[in-house]
């Protein structure tokens, strides 16, 4: 047994545990949501300021779950990876195994970070999706892998504090 095996593990427990099935769901809740609130918005102020920037609201979808979401989801992920699997009475069963323990929350941890780059990553295609098709061409995509690596650094903060807190 080795670490890929423990992120296998992890992820098919989130997806077991339904967590990872919810999380889809509230980030496709939210995008669509977001969208769909700006495409129902009319008036001749909003319109000012909405026509100009309807080549950018990619950003909105990528960066607006930086700044809701995508942090909460992070500490829901991770303060109970270890938790749950000391109150589930699995971890003795683990440490049973020919794995260490550094290898066993190497494994854990980042099988939960997949999982959270996982739902952001289907954040971000429903953004660039919704975007195209509501609202037409969408500049300056090339900062796209700038932006997406931030939001998923400054996630890495709160899930690290949150995995070590949570064990």
């Amino acid at each position: 047994m080795n670490v890929w095996n423990v992120v296998r593990y992890e992820v098919r427990r989130a997806v077991a545990r339904r967590n990872a099935i919810t999380l889809v769901l509230i980030t496709v809740f939210f995008e669509v949501g977001s969208y769909i609130l700006l495409t129902q918005a009319h008036g001749p102020r909003f319109d000012r300021v909405l026509v100009p920037l309807k080549p950018y609201l990619w950003l909105l979808g990528v960066l607006l779950p930086q700044s809701l979401l995508i942090h909460f989801i992070a500490i829901s992920i991770a303060s109970g990876s270890m938790a749950e699997e000391y109150e589930q009475g699995t971890v003795d069963f683990f440490l049973t195994k020919p794995i260490g323990r550094g290898e066993f929350l190497l494994g854990k941890f980042l099988g939960g970070f997949l999982l959270l780059v996982s739902v952001y990553a289907l954040m971000v295609v429903l953004a660039l999706s919704l975007s195209f098709l509501l609202f037409g061409t969408q500049r300056e995509l090339n900062y796209l892998p700038e932006v997406v690596g931030t939001v998923v650094f400054s996630s890495l903060t709160f899930f690290t504090i949150s995995f070590l807190v949570g064990r």
